[in-house]
């Protein structure tokens, strides 16, 4: 795959997992499975191009789930994640310009 998609040894790839809509209750059930699925991708198969991992919309229960499970993650990528609560798209503003990201993450796309 980066072999066609970024071919460049040194190209990386920012991910973003936006927890909207996603509440206390679905904590154990599909949309965190998936959360941990991605998580555990980006840390298995692309360590060395992933640049940053965020967590956008984060809702202000969602740190004691990241207490518990960010210990268990490789300390490479833990330093690469970044929770953003939510609507505090500041942060990825500093590695994606504004201009080229959707309107629901403060960007001028639609």
């Amino acid at each position: 795959l980066w072999n066609r998609v970024a071919p460049a040894p040194d190209a990386k790839v920012i991910t973003l997992i936006d927890l909207h809509g996603i509440s206390m209750g679905d904590i154990a059930g599909p949309a965190m499975e998936y959360v941990h699925a991605l998580t555990r991708l980006c840390q298995e198969h692309y360590m060395d191009r992933s640049f940053r991992i965020y967590v956008l919309n984060a809702p202000f229960w969602f740190a004691v789930p990241w207490k518990i499970v960010s210990p268990l993650l490789h300390p490479n990528t833990r330093r690469k994640m970044r929770i953003q609560s939510v609507g505090d798209f500041g942060a990825l503003w500093e590695d994606i310009d504004p201009a080229v990201l959707p309107r629901v993450y403060g960007g001028a796309c639609d």
